[in-house]
């Protein structure tokens, strides 16, 4: 079994730049789809962006960082 260093720091505000950059990546991929007239992959792929937006707020409140996403 692997041992983990348990003093070393998550680098948080790292972690939240990743996920954010992933939301705007699946927003634009969203918008390229309404673009290119595809309805059906937009209506599927809207409710897990809403559920991912949500999760990134909920750990950015989880963590204490002041503000909300954009």
């Amino acid at each position: 079994m692997k041992t983990y260093r348990l003093q070393d720091e998550v680098p948080w505000k790292e972690v939240t730049r990743i996920l954010y950059w992933y939301l705007c990546m699946d927003v634009r991929h969203i918008r390229n789809q309404q673009e290119w007239g595809d309805q059906r992959v937009v209506q599927l792929l809207l409710p897990l962006l809403r559920r991912d937006c949500e999760t990134v707020r909920s750990l950015r409140r989880f963590l204490g960082y002041p503000g909300t996403t954009k």
